[in-house]
């Protein structure tokens, strides 16, 4: 019998008054996702409706919605269009896919606080239920007239899809550099929240340099969450965060902390340290001592340095597009969102 958690949610309290603003949309969002979601055939229908709870707080759709507030012009007052739910319905879906397959590559138990996917079922029907979520996504956005979504998200598509084959081929590989590191993220993790903000801004009719403002909030904020993701890895709590910890160490992916751990140390520590991490037979205390020694190095602290400086980059950016820019009272009560947002990005705790 499926194990369905039939209450959404719960939102931290930074975030509450953001997902008020636009509460009604959000809901029309998730219809959105449930009907795509649904279908006649009972196995499928239960395949689909379990990967309906892995997509957590929305925080791709809320973005995309607010960043369309933020960025419309002085005097335009009409509502969030129809088109950009659908947008955010559909990079929600892109989204809850790659968590699926990321989950299978990752050997990761737990997602939301429950069993992944490919736990519950297989990593058969794990892989189809992505792809299939994947082009439901597809389908979505073919109700749209323009190209130029079309572009965008195809484009963070590609990105993400990159991005991760990229992180794959740098299992071991501790002697990377941190720049080639961010290069991953940037791909793999900010993509589609740069999409998303990108897109937000796009429909409210923004001039091109505004796009591009909203657009490289979007990356920042999303290379941040990566990063936070990274520490959280070593830090986090496994009941709060809801899904598997230590992982990252587990498949030997080089994140911010490892690699800023090993810079800390001289060439000839830092040789011999990258080689032992290196080995496939590192067992479960091996790992633990190296967390250990992580967490010991001021590593997890310049990790956390990092983001944040990415988080501020992100909101100085669109507190200067406020002040630049003639704004109704909604925008910049909108703009706030967005700077609540980024900081709650690099403070979460799951």
């Amino acid at each position: 019998m499926l194990q369905h958690r039939h209450d959404k949610p719960q939102l931290p309290p930074t975030l509450s008054s953001v997902y008020g603003m636009i509460d009604a949309e959000i809901k029309k969002v998730d219809e959105i996702l449930r009907q795509s979601l649904s279908d006649g055939v009972p196995f499928v229908n239960d395949v689909s409706q379990y990967a309906f709870q892995l997509g957590g707080k929305r925080l791709r759709p809320v973005i995309t919605l607010i960043s369309y507030l933020a960025a419309r012009p002085l005097g335009d007052e009409h509502g969030i269009p129809h088109k950009l739910m659908l947008v955010a319905a559909a990079v929600e879906m892109i989204h809850t896919a790659t968590l699926i397959h990321d989950d299978i590559l990752d050997g990761a138990l737990i997602r939301r606080h429950l069993p992944t996917m490919h736990t519950h079922w297989n990593a058969g029907i794990s892989v189809m239920a992505g792809d299939a979520i994947f082009t439901k996504a597809l389908s979505l956005v073919t109700q749209l007239d323009e190209l130029e979504p079309y572009r965008i998200l195809a484009g963070a598509c590609h990105k993400t899809c990159y991005g991760e084959l990229r992180q794959m081929g740098t299992r071991n590989r501790f002697d990377m550099s941190v720049d080639e590191y961010l290069e991953i993220v940037a791909a793999k993790t900010a993509a589609l929240i740069e999409c998303s903000s990108q897109m937000g801004a796009w429909y409210a009719g923004a001039d091109a340099e505004t796009i591009e403002q909203f657009r490289l909030f979007g990356r920042e904020i999303g290379i941040a969450f990566q990063i936070a993701d990274d520490v959280l890895d070593l830090v986090g709590d496994e009941k709060t965060m809801g899904k598997t910890l230590g992982t990252d160490i587990q498949y030997k992916k080089p994140t911010l902390p490892v690699l800023l751990y090993f810079n800390t140390l001289p060439e000839d520590a830092r040789r011999e340290a990258i080689q032992q991490c290196s080995k496939e037979d590192a067992d479960e205390t091996f790992a633990q001592n190296f967390v250990a020694k992580i967490r010991c190095s001021g590593a997890v602290e310049a990790a956390i340095a990092y983001s944040d400086n990415l988080a501020d980059s992100a909101v100085e950016r669109i507190r200067h597009f406020a002040a630049t820019h003639p704004r109704s009272p909604e925008s910049h009560k909108a703009v706030d969102a967005l700077c609540t947002i980024a900081a709650y990005i690099v403070k979460r705790e799951k």
